[in-house]
C-alpha cells in the first residue's frame, strides 16, 4: 500500500509509515501476534516528554 501523506510504498500490514510516521487506517496484526512498544516511548508519554 501507500502513504496517505507521503506517497511511498510500505508494507500492507504496517500500523504507521516507517517514512514520515503517519498512522495508517488498516494496520493489523494476526490473531496471537503482538506488538512491540517501546518502553521508552510510553515512559515518555506517561510523564509528558514529547518529540523534539
Amino acid at each position: 500500500m501507500q502513504c496517505k501523506r507521503c506517497g511511498r510504498s510500505i508494507p500492507d500490514r504496517a500500523l504507521k509509515c516507517p517514512y514520515c510516521d503517519t498512522r495508517t487506517a488498516n494496520g493489523w496484526k494476526r490473531e496471537g501476534e503482538k506488538i512491540f512498544v517501546d518502553p521508552f516511548k510510553k515512559l515518555a508519554k506517561k510523564i509528558g516528554i514529547k518529540k523534539p
